[in-house]
């Protein structure tokens, strides 16, 4: 995926606004990245997407079991997810 496609998710809007805890930009791009919605990566981690949705947005902290199972499914540790370390 070239980095201009992250730009827009599949309904065509950008993926965050400008509301969205940006250090949480990295979660955000590995989804894209991978070709995951938020219903897939919120199934892949048991939570509802609404739940989800609330995490990558900022709104909700995630659990401790959240943020470990996103490190195993995306390959990164949590504090780079969140977005407090360069790898």
């Amino acid at each position: 995926m070239r980095e201009g496609d992250l730009r827009k998710g599949r309904s065509g809007r950008r993926p965050y606004s400008n509301d969205i805890d940006m250090s949480l930009k990295n979660l955000i791009t590995l989804r894209l990245q991978n070709g995951w919605s938020q219903r897939e990566v919120a199934e892949k981690c048991g939570i509802a997407r609404s739940t989800y949705t609330k995490i990558e947005t900022g709104i909700a902290p995630g659990s401790v079991i959240f943020w470990e199972t996103a490190e195993k499914i995306f390959k990164k540790s949590k504090e780079y997810l969140k977005g407090k370390s360069n790898g």
